[in-house]
């Protein structure tokens, strides 16, 4: 399966990135906007992990940048909120 990780903090990214290999996943990854943009124009992606804040912009841009997606969007949301 062929996903496209885009997220900009290199932490995150290298534990996903190995998480994710080890599942099994051909794993890509764009740090920004523009490289997300560059990878879903040249390649097709079955699964694509967005981050909401990128440094040149948001991953909500990008849903919107390529309708209809396929396969269809999903939209989920982790914090680092603890609620007590």
């Amino acid at each position: 399966m062929k996903l496209l990780l885009v997220e900009d903090n290199e932490a995150i990214i290298l534990g996903l990135e190995y998480l994710l290999k080890e599942e099994g996943f051909s794993c890509q990854v764009a740090r920004t906007k523009k490289e997300a943009e560059k990878a879903v124009s040249e390649k097709s992606f079955d699964l694509i992990l967005l981050d909401i804040m990128l440094p040149d912009g948001d991953g909500y841009a990008l849903c919107e940048y390529y309708p209809p997606w396929e396969p269809p969007v999903s939209r989920f949301r982790a914090t680092r909120k603890f609620l007590p």
